[in-house]
């Protein structure tokens, strides 16, 4: 249980795909039909699936879905091979249909839901070549509920490297996993709700073996700017808040020394960094963790023999 940093985000210099892209940031973007032509089977014939509740199916173009009754939703590719569960919330889906290239799903007792475009909601990361990934990062996302996916192999959609399997939500407006470093080149981020972010982080990571020392600060730094009337009324302009973090690292063996050298010669103070305070926490994460900056670039200190010492102060990036 330690601090993590994550930096040197690739998404900037990565080639983006999916039903979710953009420019310099990611922003949401409405989703394209994927579908084909197809033939039907001529006969019935069982194709081997685990036995689920299945309660109804529906095709679009050569795709085939079935929903499970308290359980998730199922996509054949093509009409051939597996179904394979698309990471939705699991509710009392009852029954499923298309029109035109949406499918929807109603609920037992409960709404109906709408998959724009048949394709899902997913982020594809071309990074180029073969990168070391330990953090990954949706900065100011919309999702209030349901789950995410973060795979990375050998290719689009591929796990063959990683594979987080679907994960609930947190509150909060980032979403952030990480994780024992993987190497891969292309990465994927599903979603199970429509959604949009305002950044996307992708990077290597900091782990060092011991955490941050006791007594470190958490603090919020106010941009507002209070004024005073000639009647002596004062009057604000709220602006709003950035997130601190203030702490040490007191016991940096000479390779984590290091390799936190490279790193604030990588990120400087102009670069993003992922502050992760607690990987193990589940009730605070949603606040503590955040996009930001180094504030400045701490001196590696030596108070004892093989023994290294260096501040941080990370301030965030609104």
């Amino acid at each position: 249980m330690t601090g993590v940093i994550g930096y040197g985000n690739l998404i900037d210099t990565a080639t983006l795909g999916g039903t979710v892209t953009s420019s310099a940031n990611i922003q949401n973007r409405y989703l394209a039909q994927k579908a084909s032509g197809g033939t039907p089977p001529s006969a019935f014939l069982p194709l081997s699936q685990t036995s689920r509740a299945w309660r109804g199916m529906t095709a679009l173009g050569s795709d085939v879905y079935a929903c499970v009754h308290g359980g998730d939703i199922y996509k054949q590719t093509g009409g051939t091979g597996n179904f394979v569960a698309l990471s939705q919330t699991s509710r009392a889906w009852h029954g499923i249909t298309t029109l035109g290239s949406d499918v929807y799903a109603c609920v037992d007792n409960g709404d109906i839901y709408k998959q724009t475009g048949g394709t899902g909601v997913y982020l594809d990361i071309d990074l180029g070549s073969e990168k070391h990934i330990g953090v990954v990062a949706v900065v100011s996302h919309t999702q209030a509920g349901g789950t995410i996916r973060i795979q990375g192999g050998i290719s689009a959609g591929s796990g063959s490297a990683y594979d987080s399997t679907a994960l609930a939500i947190y509150s909060g407006s980032d979403y952030a996993i990480t994780f024992e470093p993987a190497s891969a080149r292309y990465w994927r981020i599903t979603w199970s709700e429509q959604m949009s972010c305002g950044r996307v982080f992708i990077g290597p990571r900091f782990k060092p073996a011991n955490n941050f020392d006791w007594g470190p600060s958490f603090a919020r730094e106010s941009d507002s700017v209070v004024g005073k009337a000639l009647s002596g009324m004062e009057f604000g302009d709220k602006r709003p808040s950035r997130r601190v973090w203030r702490g040490a690292f007191s016991w940096l063996t000479p390779a984590e020394a290091d390799a936190f050298d490279t790193l604030m010669a990588s990120a400087d103070i102009t670069d993003e960094v992922y502050w992760i305070e607690e990987e193990t926490d589940t009730t605070y994460r949603g606040k503590r963790w955040f996009l930001g900056r180094f504030r400045t670039l701490s001196p590696i200190e030596y108070p004892y023999l093989n023994v290294h010492k260096v501040g941080v102060e990370i301030g965030e990036l609104l």
